[in-house]
């Protein structure tokens, strides 16, 4: 699987290869409204495990390649985890708003 892929990457080097990226958003948009909503939650339930900063950098990077607004409301919330301090919180919420106001 690609999540599978770009989460070895990340292990690996710390950031995603662009080549995975884009494979990403081309099967992505090829699913319907449904499909990704679900690809959504299995993303969701298999970055439970991961460290809740590394669930927030996840998270912005497909926000930001896959331009979805399905992606917010899981962004979202990652801010009512009690593990991040209220400066991580902030932060999180102004990183949504320039993803979001800076997109198409």
């Amino acid at each position: 699987m690609i999540l599978q892929r770009g989460l070895g990457q990340l292990d690996a080097t710390g950031e995603y290869e662009e080549g995975t990226l884009r494979e990403l958003k081309e099967s992505y948009q090829k699913f319907d409204a449904a499909m990704q909503q679900n690809m959504l939650r299995i993303i969701e339930q298999s970055l439970a495990k991961f460290p809740i900063t590394l669930q927030i950098y996840i998270w912005s990077s497909l926000l930001a390649v896959l331009r979805d607004e399905k992606i917010i409301p899981y962004m979202g919330e990652l801010t009512a985890d009690d593990s991040l301090n209220l400066w991580q919180k902030v932060e999180l919420m102004n990183q949504l708003q320039r993803t979001i106001f800076a997109s198409e």
